[in-house]
């Protein structure tokens, strides 16, 4: 197995998303404790039937304070057994600010514009859109208002 002395205990640079709040939308989220207290609008079940926003919540936001109960043997590049804090997401103080959408057809439940005037009136300073349109995989201009919508002012009424 893998082992060494101890993983840091703070992120790089200190950096850990303390007073970001970061825009996800996905396919959903469901409670996980990793992530407990830190999300704006949780769903109602049934949350995440496909389980990737959830798992995309995890990598951003994570706290990792239910690495100790990660089990098995295939964890390639993990140390086992794992530390405290092991897989914590990239800002794990963040919070989440999380809204429907299809994994293939992008803004189904709501427009392009609904979606982002959300994120902006949440003052997202992060938006994570992992998901993409029917036949269309490229940087395009949906894409591309998406980081316009980013860099807007964020000066939107509630």
């Amino acid at each position: 197995p893998n082992t060494v002395a101890a993983l840091p205990a703070g992120n790089h640079l200190g950096l850990d998303g303390a007073g970001v709040r970061i825009n996800l939308n996905d396919s959903g989220l469901d409670p996980h404790p990793d992530l407990a207290g830190r999300i704006l609008n949780m769903p109602p079940p049934p949350a995440d039937t496909v389980g990737h926003g959830t798992h995309v919540a995890g990598i951003l936001a994570g706290d990792g304070s239910m690495s100790a109960s990660v089990t098995g043997t295939n964890l390639p590049g993990s140390f086992v057994p794992p530390v405290p804090g092991q897989f914590r997401g990239m800002a794990p103080a963040s919070e989440l600010f999380w809204q429907p959408v299809s994994l293939t057809l992008g803004a189904f439940f709501s427009s392009d514009e609904l979606i982002q005037q959300g994120a902006a009136r949440t003052n997202a300073l992060v938006s994570n859109n992992s998901w993409g349109y029917v036949a269309s995989y490229g940087y395009d201009l949906a894409a591309a208002s998406y980081d316009d919508a980013l860099a807007a002012d964020k000066s939107l009424p509630n």
